[in-house]
């Protein structure tokens, strides 16, 4: 994989503001840690080529395997009420990116972007209030570009660009087609323009099929339904009765039962 070029990277971006300012690190502990200890500059990004500390959903140690395009981005400050949904709008916004260089791409709730049922991308959202007044809103996001995926610290299959015949995509091209689509889909949110239960079909990696859902130590296998207008994943359960899931892991099951 090519190596990360900021020079590259401001000449291709078409955004209005995500991405106009920009800092690069060869090697950082943390591009979220980062970018939260400074002042808030809304569009400021957070690049590094190697995250030593980086920290995924609940809390999951994010590393990465052998070459990673890993950053972070100070989004927009938007109402709390679309909190939940702008958390499905960016795993939507990586597809988008994505398949536009690779089919089967897909989206397995909340956060996990897939290809062919193996994980390449994730993402976490960092959000501060100061009383009840949201101050900021930070996304991270790792994306698996090549090398060896076994140090990579998740659980589950993994995969790589590189692995599905981008070895020669650059990560420059990669974060600038995600921003400009991050930056379109807000935009949508903000105005109502989107719905993402209509959506969510063209972009599920599960498509009406099993999924077990594990909380704590529980772990329960259900038939995923869609989304609702929150970004809740609304699933049916042993009994055919309708549930909605708002935390949890989400792992695809192979094998379909007869719910």
């Amino acid at each position: 994989m090519a190596t990360f070029c900021v020079s590259s990277f401001k000449d291709i971006l078409k955004t209005k503001y995500l991405g106009k300012e920009i800092e690069f690190f060869k090697t950082l502990s943390s591009t979220n840690d980062h970018l939260l200890r400074n002042p808030r500059i809304e569009g400021k990004i957070v690049v590094a080529s190697v995250q030593t500390n980086g920290m995924g959903r609940n809390n999951n140690r994010w590393e990465n395997c052998d070459e990673s395009l890993l950053f972070s981005v100070e989004l927009p400050l938007i109402a709390t009420n679309l909190l939940e949904p702008l958390n499905i709008i960016v795993g939507y916004s990586l597809v988008e990116a994505f398949s536009k260089y690779i089919g089967g791409t897909s989206l397995k709730w909340p956060n996990d972007i897939m290809i062919s049922n193996k994980k390449v991308a994730g993402m976490v959202l960092k959000v501060n209030f100061s009383g009840e007044e949201l101050t900021r809103i930070v996304l991270g996001v790792g994306v698996n570009m090549s090398g060896k995926t076994e140090s990579i610290v998740v659980n589950g299959n993994i995969t790589t660009l590189g692995d599905n015949y981008l070895k020669s995509l650059y990560p420059d091209v990669i974060l600038a087609s995600i921003l400009l689509r991050l930056e379109n889909n807000i935009s949508k949110l903000i105005t109502g323009e989107l719905d993402i239960k209509a959506m969510w079909k063209d972009y599920t990696a599960c498509k009406g099929g099993d999924i077990s859902v594990t909380v704590g130590d529980e772990k329960k296998t259900y038939r995923e339904y869609g989304i609702n207008k929150d970004g809740g994943l609304i699933v049916i359960d042993a009994q055919r009765s309708l549930a909605t899931i708002t935390i949890g892991d989400v792992s695809i099951d192979n094998k379909q039962s007869e719910m």
